[in-house]
Order: C-alpha cells, then sequence, then structure tokens
C-alpha cells in the first residue's frame, strides 16, 4: 500500500500515463472534496529506485511561497505591519540592512512595499541581466552562465546568508519601479522571510512552524531534511540545463528558505489548503480575500497593468484567476508540482440555471463540443449550455488536489492535472467511508492486515439484527496509534490528530538516546465533551517554564491531566551546537485538558523529587485522601538515583469510595507482570505505566495500580513492533482497547509493553 489509496481504475491509468508520456519516474497525488480526503497514492518510484509512497517527503520549490504569503498576512490580520509598509531605507521594515554599496543604491529602492513584495510587483525580474535570479547565482555560475559572482565581489563564500545577499542586490539597479509592473522574482519573497523575522522577532522557520505548520497539523514538513531521512536523496533535479544532478550541491535550502525552502508531503500540503481556504485557520474572511486581490496598494505609482481586468494575476504567494481558481506550481528549476483548489464549486449551479438548462436540452438535440463553439456568436442559447456544461464538470471534480513528481517536463502543469482529475469519481457511493487522513496519522492503519470493512464492524461489537446494541456492550473505539513521532513534529501531529476530530488518550517518549521521538495514541472523539477535544498539548519544558504554563492555564480553566519527564536530545540550537544541560535535566511534556477535573477537585503536583522526599509526599497525600494519576521517572546521573515528577488529584464528592492506590518504581519487567496480576485478584488495576532507563541503560517501570475503574485489563509485555500493531488489531476483535503502551529496550532491541481494557 502506498498510502490512502480508494482510486479508480480509470484515474490509476491515466495518471501511470502521464508519468510516462512526460518523463516522470514516478510522483504523488492526492485530492480532497467537501473537506473529504478521497485518495492519497503514490507512483513510480524516486531516484532511489525506491517506490513513492503518499508519505514521501518532496521538495516543494515555489509553495514556500505560498507559506510566507501566509506568514506575512498573519501579522498583517495582527496589525503587526500594513501592506503599504516602507521596506528599505530609513523608516523601513528592514532599516537594518544596509547596501552593500549605498553610492549604487537605486532612488526608487524606497518606493518597495510589503505588497509590492507579496504580487511580484517590487521592481526585480529573474528574466533581466545581469543577476538574473540572485538566489541561483552559484548554479549560473557552475553552469557557465555569464553573471557576477556575487559571493567574490562581496567576500564572502557560499552559502551567501539572505541578510548578506539582500545588502548586495539592493545596491543594484532595479529593473523597473515598483508598482508598475509584475515579473516573477524569488528574491522578493527572500526579502519577506526577513520582514518575518524582523516583524515578530522569532527566525522565519520557527514563525512558520508555530503559526501554520503547527495550527494545520503539517507535521511532515519541515525546512531541511537529514541525511538519514529517507527522501534526502530524493532531490529536485533542472532537467532543462540537461544536466539532471541535484540542484543541492549549488544551493544551501536555509538560503532560499521562504522563497524555494521546505519539503512536504501531498497529505500535509492538502492540510495546508484545506485550513487555510476552506476551515479558516490561518485567515479571517477579510485577509484571505486580500491575500487573493489582484492588489491592494494604494500607491500612487500603480500602474493600469495591475490593474487591468486581466484573467489570471499573481495573488499573495499564489496565483488566481477570476474563475475563483487558486494554485501554485513549481519554479523553473525545480520539480514539477501542482496545489490546485477550487474556491468555489458547490454553488455554481442554482436551481433557476439547473432549471434553464433542462429546458435547453428538452428543446434541443445534444450537440457537441465543437458545434457549440462554432454557434458561440450566433446561437447564445448553445453558448449558455456549453456554460453549463463546464460548469458541471467542474463541480464533479474534487475541489483541491495536489501533485508532487521527480521531474521536469511540462509548462502547463494546472491543464494536465486539470485533465487528470476528470478520471476520478466522486459521486457518493464511491467516497471512502473511513478517514484516510488516518492512514498518514496512524500505524495501525498502515498494518497489512488492517482491514476497513472490518474496522467498520468493530464499531458494531455487541449489535442486535435489528441494528441495536446488547447490554452491557458498548461500540469499539476508533483508535489510531504513531509508535515514533520526533520531537520536533510532535505538536503539529496533536494538531493533526485534533483536526480529524481524536482525543490524545496516551503518550510516553521512545528510549533512544540519539534522538527523542514519542509514542501517541489516539481516540475518536464520539460524544463531544469540552475536556477531550479542547486540550493543550507541550513539550520540551524545563522545571519553570511548566510551573509558569501551569498557573497560566489553570486561571482560563485548563487542568494538568498527564505529565511525562523524559531526557530529551533536541533540546538544542539550530547549530546543532546541545547545551551541557540537556544531556542531564530532564525535560517535561504535558497536556492540560479544559475542566479535565470534575469541580471541586484538589490536584497536588511536583517535579524533581528524590525517592525518600517522594515517599513522604506519598504517604502525605494518601492521608488526605489524594491519589496519584502521573508518576513519570527519569534516572539523575549526579544523584544516581530516580527523580520523580507527579500528579495527585482529590476527588470532591467525599461521599463516594475513597480511592484506594500503590505506585510502584523500579520494577522488571517480570515484576511488572507478576505484581500486575497480583493486584487484579486484589481489585487494583493498572491506571499508570511507564518505563525509563536506568544506570546502564537497564530498563524498569513505573507504575500505579488503583480501584478507580472495574473494567478488566490485560497486560502483554515483550512485544516487538511489528507485532503489536497485529495484536492490538486482534484484540480490539475480542473487544480489548490498548491503554497505555509503555516502550523499552531489552538485549539492545525495541519492545512494547501494553496494557489493554475491556471496552
Amino acid at each position: 500500500m502506498s498510502g490512502a489509496t480508494p482510486t479508480s481504475h480509470g484515474f490509476d491509468k491515466a495518471f501511470n500515463g502521464f508519468l510516462y508520456e512526460h518523463g516522470y519516474v514516478g510522483g504523488a497525488v492526492a485530492a480532497m472534496k467537501d473537506g473529504r480526503l478521497l485518495f492519497a497514492k503514490g507512483f513510480g518510484e524516486d531516484r532511489n529506485g525506491q517506490q513513492v509512497t503518499a508519505h514521501s517527503k518532496f521538495h516543494v520549490s515555489s509553495l514556500a511561497k505560498s507559506f510566507t504569503g501566509v506568514a506575512i498576512m498573519r501579522l498583517v490580520q495582527e496589525r503587526r505591519i500594513s501592506l503599504d509598509d516602507r521596506v528599505f531605507g530609513k523608516g523601513g521594515l528592514l532599516e537594518h540592512i544596509q547596501p552593500w554599496r549605498k553610492e549604487t543604491v537605486d532612488s526608487r529602492l524606497r518606493l518597495i512595499t510589503v505588497d509590492h513584495l507579496l504580487r511580484h510587483s517590487c521592481g526585480w525580474d529573474v528574466n533581466q541581466a545581469p543577476l538574473y535570479d540572485p538566489l541561483l547565482n552559484k548554479l549560473y555560475l557552475a553552469r557557465g552562465h555569464d553573471v557576477p559572482d556575487i559571493a567574490r565581489h562581496i567576500g564572502e563564500s557560499h552559502p551567501i546568508e539572505p541578510k548578506t545577499l539582500i545588502s548586495y542586490v539592493i545596491s543594484q539597479p532595479l529593473d523597473f519601479t515598483p508598482g508598475t509592473k509584475s515579473a516573477y522574482s524569488n528574491m522578493a519573497y527572500l526579502v519577506l522571510g526577513r520582514v518575518v523575522e524582523a516583524t515578530s522577532k522569532m527566525k522565519y522557520e520557527d514563525f512558520v512552524e508555530k503559526y501554520i505548520l503547527e495550527p494545520c497539523g503539517m507535521w511532515n514538513t519541515r525546512l531541511e531534511l537529514s541525511s538519514s531521512d529517507e527522501d534526502y536523496a530524493a532531490l529536485f533535479t533542472d532537467q532543462q540545463e540537461g544536466s539532471g544532478q541535484s540542484l543541492f550541491k549549488d544551493i544551501d535550502i536555509r538560503s532560499v528558505d521562504s522563497a524555494l525552502g521546505w519539503f512536504s508531503t501531498v497529505y500535509d500540503l492538502i492540510r495546508f489548503t484545506r485550513c487555510t481556504f476552506e476551515m479558516g485557520q490561518m485567515l479571517d474572511d477579510r485577509h484571505l480575500k486580500i491575500l487573493l486581490a489582484r492588489k491592494v496598494s494604494r500607491s500612487p505609482r500603480s500602474s493600469p497593468e495591475l490593474d487591468s481586468h486581466t484573467e489570471t494575476w499573481n495573488a499573495a504567494g499564489f496565483f488566481t484567476n477570476t474563475r475563483g481558481i487558486v494554485w501554485q506550481d513549481s519554479d523553473a528549476h525545480a520539480d514539477d508540482l501542482i496545489l490546485y483548489h477550487d474556491l468555489r464549486p458547490p454553488t455554481m449551479l442554482t436551481k433557476a440555471t439547473l432549471k434553464r438548462r433542462d429546458t435547453h436540452r428538452r428543446q434541443r438535440p445534444r450537440r457537441t463540443d465543437a458545434e457549440r463553439v462554432t454557434a458561440w456568436h450566433m446561437d447564445t442559447e448553445a453558448a449558455a449550455e456549453l456554460q453549463l456544461e463546464r460548469a458541471e464538470e467542474r463541480e464533479r471534480l474534487p475541489e483541491s488536489w495536489v501533485m508532487l513528481l521527480h521531474g521536469k517536463s511540462i509548462n502547463h502543469i494546472r491543464h494536465y492535472s486539470y485533465n487528470l482529475m476528470t478520471y476520478v469519481d466522486t459521486s457518493e457511493a464511491s467516497k471512502p467511508k473511513e478517514n484516510l487522513f488516518l492512514y498518514d496519522l496512524s500505524d495501525l492503519h498502515r498494518h497489512p492486515s488492517w482491514d476497513p470493512e472490518l474496522a467498520w464492524s468493530w464499531r458494531q461489537v455487541g449489535a442486535t439484527p435489528e441494528g441495536g446494541v446488547l447490554p452491557g456492550k458498548r461500540e469499539a473505539p476508533q483508535m489510531t496509534i504513531r509508535y515514533q513521532v520526533d520531537e520536533q513534529d510532535v505538536s503539529a501531529y496533536v494538531d493533526a490528530l485534533k483536526d480529524e476530530g481524536f482525543d490524545v488518550q496516551w503518550f510516553t517518549s521512545n528510549p533512544d538516546t540519539q534522538k527523542t521521538s514519542f509514542l501517541v495514541m489516539g481516540k475518536r472523539v464520539k460524544r463531544p465533551v469540552r475536556a477531550s477535544y479542547d486540550f493543550v498539548f507541550q513539550h520540551g519544558l524545563d522545571h519553570r517554564s511548566l510551573l509558569k504554563n501551569k498557573l497560566w492555564l489553570e486561571r482560563s480553566g485548563y487542568n494538568i491531566t498527564q505529565l511525562h519527564s523524559y531526557i530529551s536530545s533536541s533540546q538544542n540550537d539550530r547549530e546543532n551546537k546541545k547545551r551541557e544541560w540537556a544531556k542531564e535535566e530532564p525535560s517535561f511534556a504535558a497536556i492540560f485538558r479544559y475542566e479535565g477535573f470534575p469541580i471541586g477537585t484538589q490536584m497536588k503536583y511536583g517535579t524533581g523529587h528524590l525517592p525518600d522526599p517522594y515517599h513522604k509526599l506519598v504517604q502525605m497525600y494518601h492521608e488526605k485522601e489524594f491519589y496519584p494519576v502521573s508518576q513519570t521517572v527519569t534516572w539523575s546521573k549526579s544523584q544516581k538515583s530516580e527523580e520523580f515528577a507527579f500528579v495527585f488529584i482529590k476527588r470532591a464528592d467525599l461521599r463516594k469510595r475513597s480511592t484506594k492506590f500503590q505506585q510502584l518504581y523500579d520494577l522488571t519487567c517480570n515484576e511488572l507482570a507478576q505484581v500486575t496480576a497480583k493486584k487484579a485478584k486484589a481489585q487494583l488495576s493498572l491506571t499508570y505505566l511507564n518505563s525509563y532507563n536506568i544506570a546502564g541503560d537497564r530498563c524498569r517501570f513505573s507504575a500505579v495500580f488503583t480501584n478507580s475503574t472495574q473494567s478488566k485489563g490485560l497486560l502483554e509485555m515483550g512485544r516487538p513492533q511489528e507485532k503489536v500493531s497485529e495484536m492490538t488489531i486482534l484484540n480490539m476483535r475480542m473487544g480489548l482497547a490498548p491503554k497505555f503502551m509503555a516502550p523499552y529496550k531489552e538485549s539492545g532491541k525495541l519492545k512494547y509493553a501494553i496494557y489493554y481494557e475491556e471496552f
């Protein structure tokens, strides 16, 4: 399986034919209609000869401009900048970037506004000598083009920092007066990236991650791939020069970040489309309209060309036209791609239009397109019918699609992609029964034994022939499991789960000292209780920031319901210079839920406690009828002992029976299995489980047993990852759903302790 794949045979055949005809080695494609993912699938191979899947990462070149355009409009919406703000010179947003040579500065430079940069009307043109595209200067030189050697002129080495390159370029003459024409410019968007940084006081990459990637759930989108990433070698090429070689030897991705940077997948780009144009998560209606406007600058120097009623124009980070189509394609030197969205497909055929169409069809025989086009000026009725049929076709198409390709071939990819989408069956009967985004979010769904039809039947466990549910039976929960989510991606991943209506039931860190990652289990929210969907997930916190965020969120009604401590290998700066404290001090991850505990519940929490002080606290809390809901442990090398972080609560309703509990730690695998069986006989169930490493990387478990639940459970130990999904699917068929998973290493191999509970 190469993704979420219920496509038609006709589309698969057409797409494979498209790849072959135009010389692409492979590609991935996804389509969406009415907010539902219709399919996501990979075809062919990448440059390593590996099968392309819907999960494959591609360099997305000019889609970086789309991210940057939305980022700028977020700042405009928040009134931190204005589209009419000047960029360079005294009082400009980038006043701190001074020209390399002031004596050669074009006097028109000070006219450039934010809006000019957004809509490629700032005065730079990649088709004009002598610089052409300054971002590709090293590439041009390597291929023998007659361009200035920018690095040599300014006495720098490659890669040139964006601010340094901007300093050089703004000391050169402009190609035209800002605001008088529109000409494609990567330089404009490199400058906009620095506007984001100057205005937000954040790095461009961090701003995009926080305000675009995380809210949209784009957990597989990043500015740079590591050399260990499986998609690292599948890089863009420039076949126009006949070399077929990677441009990465001539371009540093961080030096072109806001213009040509970023890697992504078809899943994430469909999320970006939905998030921006359908869900309104990025911009309100007013600022979305401004984003896509032809021109909004009130400058008196604006030209008739920019005000003209041409069908297509440069919007802010996108192209759009008078028919409500929004798209972005690739840079001229990068692999082909297309992101396409129809802003207004559902409402085109009004009742009056449909009635008029039916009247026309009853009165005249059906004619071919060619006949109707010929009759356009002579027969307005036939022309109207042709327009209606085209509208019908547009309404049948998906509203959004993304195509990412390995190779460079055609100039009119929007046209080709439109024709390919006519092969997609969007009828209600053909739409998938399940949410296909889950194939991106869940390893459970990607397991070979996963069967969507069986999954559907699980939700009917205990169903009667009449469609009811037998007494004492409940529908099986819809679950997701992702075994490894990198720490840098986990916030966006959690937001992606929330967007699909899933709650985070459980999370924990994996026992890898080289790269921090999380295991995350999700559960579908069936009956909307605010605490199950209104929650805040945070990670990478130290003791002080955890306390600060806890106090701040409590004022808004959020309670800390799960706390986890871990040793992070990711708490380092962008240059990968690790801080010494990160090797020793624990980091914290936590879930804060809105009214996570009933009103009146008392809560106690603590971090950094050694065993003796912790035991005394537990005894004191026990006497006051508190019981633990989290007991997370890390190993302190300096203290040569466990270090505890915890959450205890006390019920508000004293009429209920008191909660008995026993909290344990330093348990081996065998001890955990034995004590779980023993406590079950004493009517104490496992209500918290986690693993941690002690000296010598030996695994130990932390566990809490209480009488707060009457559900029966099952503990399985020693399962390798390839068996966990298989056993989970089997157990769910038998009425058992996973509640906790604790990954640990035994003899150097990753294994799992899983606790299942009846549903």
